[in-house]
């Protein structure tokens, strides 16, 4: 009977002990490697067109991972360039009509000049005739200079005409200057209702032709495939995850720490990280996350399944290279107290 007391005793030690070291007595405590999954998705429905990767392929950053297709954005490309081929043919053949005007309106105005410039030349020439034929008579009677002295007075008809028609000639020189100007700024705005339509189409085709070039991906990572959801000429909708990727190596260590000592740590704080699997791998990490409220722990952290075990997440940043594995259980031992 002794002996039995003592087996009950010695058992009861043992509960208690497994019980603490169960509830996070010590300073250590457990965590999971893990990384940051990038899915890939649309904002539009897409069809896949074709998938350059498998699950768990390696794949570096810039390889083209999918190609998408949305035919609707095809068809607006093609309609918008038809639009915009038919409006440039429209503005050339306008420009060449303006030209062919302005060349119309230059002749009819330098003929309009020449006519006047002819007329103007003619009655010079018969001026001057007069005046020669005037000079050579050799009598004039005393009536006659009498009255040449009376009308001397008057202007002579031709050099009224000619003095009309060199005002003509002027008048004719600026209007065929400012029109035709009027007529060159006409051509060569950029206010002009088809210029302003082929600007906007021109534009707007430029955003086309962004989004399908969307409709390539590449990847952004050095990486790995983490899934692969859809196959080649699925239909998806809108930001569903087609594929995603991840780091080679975790990025950040998910860990739980008991309730009763939470507050052995804090944003900041250097940690040191151990393989369970392999006592050689340690690595430093920090303390980036502390969880504001009190959770339950995962199942795989706990050391008895079951018993309940709540604590606060952590979260710890590794550096970029090292040698944990996706999904490994590490242990986290804080390397200086935390600061109050």
């Amino acid at each position: 009977m002794k002996y039995l007391y003592i087996v009950w005793v010695v058992i009861f030690i043992i509960f208690v002990s497994l019980t603490i070291n169960s509830q996070g007595g010590s300073t250590n405590f457990y965590g999971i490697a893990e990384t940051k999954e990038i899915a890939i998705n649309s904002e539009n429905p897409v069809e896949i067109r074709k998938i350059h990767t498998v699950q768990g392929q390696i794949i570096k950053m810039g390889d083209t991972i999918l190609e998408l297709n949305r035919p609707e954005l095809i068809l607006k490309i093609s309609e918008v360039s038809h639009l915009l081929d038919e409006l440039k043919v429209q503005k050339k053949a306008k420009a060449t009509l303006s030209k062919s005007q302005i060349r119309q309106l230059k002749a009819q105005q330098a003929a309009k000049i020449n006519e006047i410039q002819s007329k103007i030349r003619q009655l010079e020439n018969q001026y001057e005739l007069n005046k020669k034929l005037t000079a050579d008579l050799r009598s004039i009677d005393s009536e006659k200079k009498e009255i040449q002295k009376n009308t001397s007075s008057v202007k002579n008809p031709i050099l009224v005409k000619i003095t009309s028609l060199k005002e003509d000639l002027k008048l004719a020189q600026r209007s065929s200057r400012m029109t035709i100007n009027r007529m060159n700024n006409e051509q060569s705005t950029s206010d002009s209702p088809v210029e302003i339509q082929v600007q906007r189409l021109e534009e707007e085709l430029k955003l086309l032709f962004e989004e399908k070039n969307k409709l390539t991906i590449v990847s952004q990572i050095n990486g790995i495939t983490g899934s692969v959801n859809f196959k080649e000429g699925e239909k998806v909708s809108p930001f569903t995850p087609i594929i995603t990727i991840h780091n080679k190596s975790p990025s950040y260590i998910k860990g739980f720490i008991h309730e009763k000592v939470y507050n052995i740590v804090s944003i900041g704080q250097p940690v040191a990280i151990y393989s369970l699997t392999d006592k050689r791998n340690k690595i430093s990490g920090t303390v980036v996350g502390i969880g504001s409220r009190i959770v339950e722990y995962p199942m795989r952290l706990r050391k008895r399944q079951d018993i309940q075990i709540w604590g606060r997440e952590i979260i710890i940043k590794l550096p970029s290279s090292n040698n944990f594995l996706l999904g490994e259980k590490v242990r986290i031992t804080p390397e200086k107290p935390a600061e109050s």
